[in-house]
């Protein structure tokens, strides 16, 4: 058994950071160093070899990493925004670099077919309505903290099998409700049960995705900012590899008179399942484009 575990922690003094200008000096933005950053975490891995036998072994390795990113300053203020029209911080004291922000979402109106927000005095805020900066709340980090892998492997007679699997938790992600929405996105892929949990008409309740069509003052609300009902945990078990190898056994290869030395018949197959409660596509990727689809290899390999 093999143990190794690490611990880090760097801090970078005066980032070079956006903040807002006049528009009269011919940029709305200016990079100053005013800022503090700060990454730290732990790595670990465990190496297990349960069995070194002659025609058999079996060996295991675990890994776990640990991250997190804060901003620590800011030297002149609490939140930075990058203009004065901005409604959500690029940077906050004290939150990660990283992170989501967004309106708490109250669910869909029954009669307007439009989510109703949350805002910070506790009252309601329909779709139509305009946000302010106070509504705004961190809803989590888009980069999950925790991150890991499991690789097992196992050796028996001429037989060899690895499979490998990779993890992650602890993350958010923002949904793109914007599939089949308008004409142009007639030929993208409906998510899983949209028409059924979509508003349609008066009266419609208990439905998770909002009118198919709605007014231009809405748009905002709706595109711009993720909201707690369209931001998803982004935790997942993906099987990164499976390896399965047969080597062809000395007596046979004996009978080619010494022509080959070794020979293998090897199938490999990368991506073959994901598991995650993430709603929508790829939670690696956010979207249908680019994701991970599997891919399956036949391979011989014959050394002369």
């Amino acid at each position: 058994m093999t143990l190794n575990a690490g611990w880090y922690r760097r801090r970078t003094k005066d980032a070079l950071l956006d903040v807002p200008i006049p528009a009269s000096n011919g940029f709305t933005t200016l990079k100053r160093n005013i800022g503090i950053l700060e990454n730290s975490g732990v790595e670990g891995e465990l190496y297990v070899k349960v069995v070194d036998r002659n025609n058999w072994r079996m060996s295991g390795r675990l890994n776990l990493a640990y991250n997190q990113n804060k901003v620590v300053d800011l030297y002149h203020t609490d939140c930075l925004y990058t203009s004065e029209y901005d409604m959500v911080p690029s940077f906050e004291v004290g939150k990660s670099y990283d992170m989501i922000y967004g309106p708490v979402s109250l669910g869909i109106n029954p009669m307007t077919g439009l989510p109703v927000f949350r805002g910070a005095d506790g009252q309601e805020i329909a779709a139509t309505e305009k946000l302010t900066r106070e509504d705004m709340v961190a809803l989590g980090h888009s980069t999950p903290p925790y991150s890991g892998s499991f690789f097992y492997s196992v050796s028996y007679g001429n037989f060899d099998l690895d499979v490998d699997f990779y993890f992650v938790f602890g993350g958010k992600k923002a949904y793109s409700f914007s599939y089949v929405r308008e004409v142009s996105d007639a030929n993208y892929n409906a998510i899983k049960g949209q028409v059924e949990n979509m508003w349609f008409q008066e009266g419609d309740e208990n439905k998770i995705y909002h009118r198919p069509y709605y007014s231009s003052a809405a748009v905002d609300n709706l595109k711009l900012y993720a909201n707690s009902r369209t931001v998803g945990s982004s935790d997942y078990l993906r099987m990164s590899s499976l390896s399965l190898r047969y080597r062809l056994p000395y007596w046979l290869i004996e009978k080619t008179k010494n022509v080959i030395q070794y020979a293998s018949v090897a199938f490999q197959a990368s991506n073959l399942f994901t598991l995650t409660r993430y709603k929508e596509s790829d939670p690696e990727s956010g979207s249908l484009v680019g994701t991970q689809q599997p891919v399956f290899t036949l391979n011989l390999s014959v050394s002369f």
